[in-house]
């Protein structure tokens, strides 16, 4: 089936509108993304802090009765232990009153001792002392006398003195005896008082070693008695202390999730900078154009309202097919060109055709109506100059807000799983401290 000239005539200039219409669309759709995706990340973030805060006012709720049975549990525990430590300083004081007797008694014994040998050693010192008086006063007559006789027999007879120093070394070597007799006699009277001394502190250690047995034979009775209440609390307690490393390490890790995301996100936004930098100078770049092209939109539309005026098609007069063909041949074909005849000589155009041209080209300026709108070239210009630069430019931010997207996802999932896991953490720890609670009240 043939088309109709009229039908190809009227849909081109159809189909010329619907692509001018979807270019206007797209560039501000493209003009404008760069903004929309900002929203879009501030909606996103926003929605994030509201998330992470109803998630931390949460977490506080859940630990609030948590800490308050942490605190009570600490406050019996602490009772318990000053309890135990008030028995325990009985205990002590007992012991050390029991040892404190002993040690008094012990101390009575040695300063009886020591007294008895201080006094035998008096007696001693007061023996020799007398002994040592009376021969001083003997020695101090024989020394008279010796000095007397000297002076009497010391020229006369010298066998006399031989003789008196025999005798006089003699009674040196009987006080010598003497003297060691004393000395054996008082260093046997020592180890006497030495042996005894260290009878008594054998005595005592052995009692102190009895009074440990017994204690020894006490504790072990009484951790014999309490050993499966003691090791239930050991396990209760080692479960407490797992319990809370895995509840500190979750909440470890809740922490290094946000921060990592934070620190993802802000990577990812420092990686846009760029891209958003060189969008907003290309809109600034575009802008500029769009200004530039509004202030010579007036102009462009003339010149394309001019252009559009054939010299073929306006009927002036005394113009026929020869003389449009020399205008032709020159490049002059629409009312555009018409001031090209100023320095041109065109064969058969004289000055009454060029006068009536000119004339022409006047009245189609008059006749001229500019539109508010950018040419339609002028728009394709820019479509042309701006479009494969801020095309890639929005490729990325859209990448960048995919990636953060991502992100966040990613940190949500990980972050609902983690607060499962502390839940169950918390959990875990209070059944502990209630059966550490339960122990301990028993007890």
């Amino acid at each position: 089936m043939a088309i109709s000239p009229l039908i190809i005539f009227v849909m081109w200039p159809l189909r010329l509108a619907m692509m001018l219409c979807f270019a206007f669309l797209w560039m501000f759709l493209l003009i404008t993304k760069d903004d929309r995706h900002r929203r879009s990340i501030v909606r996103m973030s926003r929605a994030h802090e509201d998330e992470c805060r109803r998630i931390d006012e949460k977490y506080a709720q859940e630990c609030k009765p948590v800490r308050a049975m942490n605190k009570q549990a600490k406050d019996e525990w602490k009772a318990e232990y000053a309890r135990q430590i008030k028995t325990h300083s009985e205990i002590c004081r007992t012991i050390e009153r029991s040892n404190q007797r002993l040690l008094a008694k012990w101390r009575a014994q040695v300063d009886e001792i020591e007294n008895a040998h201080r006094a035998v050693c008096e007696a001693i010192d007061a023996e020799n002392r007398r002994v040592q008086e009376a021969w001083d006063r003997v020695e101090a007559d024989r020394r008279s006398e010796h000095l007397a006789a000297c002076h009497e027999v010391d020229q006369e007879n010298r066998p006399a003195i031989l003789e008196w120093e025999s005798v006089n070394a003699q009674r040196q070597a009987a006080h010598s005896k003497a003297c060691e007799a004393t000395r054996e006699a008082n260093e046997a009277r020592l180890a006497d008082w030495e042996r005894e001394v260290r009878r008594i502190e054998m005595e005592f250690e052995r009692a102190c070693a009895d009074v440990a047995e017994a204690n020894r034979r006490a504790l072990e009775s009484w951790e014999a008695m309490n050993a499966p209440w003691k090791a239930e609390v050991a396990r209760w307690t080692k479960q407490l202390a797992d319990d809370e490393a895995v509840l500190n390490r979750l909440e470890s890790n809740l922490v290094a999730k946000r921060r990592e995301c934070e620190r993802r996100v802000q990577n990812k936004k420092a990686e846009s900078q760029e891209s958003v930098a060189g969008c907003e100078r290309i809109i600034k770049e575009y802008g500029d154009e769009v200004k530039r092209s509004q202030s010579d939109s007036e102009k462009i539309q003339l010149e394309e309202f001019l252009d559009s005026r054939l010299i073929r098609e306006a009927k002036i007069k005394a113009i026929n097919n020869d003389r449009l063909l020399s205008l032709e041949s020159f490049g002059i074909e629409t009312a555009k060109d018409i001031p090209a005849l100023e320095n041109l000589k065109v064969p058969g155009i004289g000055a009454v055709l060029k006068k009536r041209l000119i004339n022409w080209r006047e009245d189609v300026e008059r006749s001229f109506k500019p539109k508010l709108t950018l040419p339609d070239s002028e728009v394709r210009r820019l479509a042309a100059k701006f479009a494969p630069v801020l095309g890639p430019i929005g490729d990325r931010v859209a990448g960048v807000i995919k990636n953060i997207e991502s992100i966040i996802s990613e940190h949500s999932r990980a972050e609902r799983e983690l607060i499962s896991q502390i839940t169950t953490a918390v959990e875990n720890k209070a059944v502990a401290e209630s059966h550490l609670r339960a122990l301990n009240s028993a007890a």
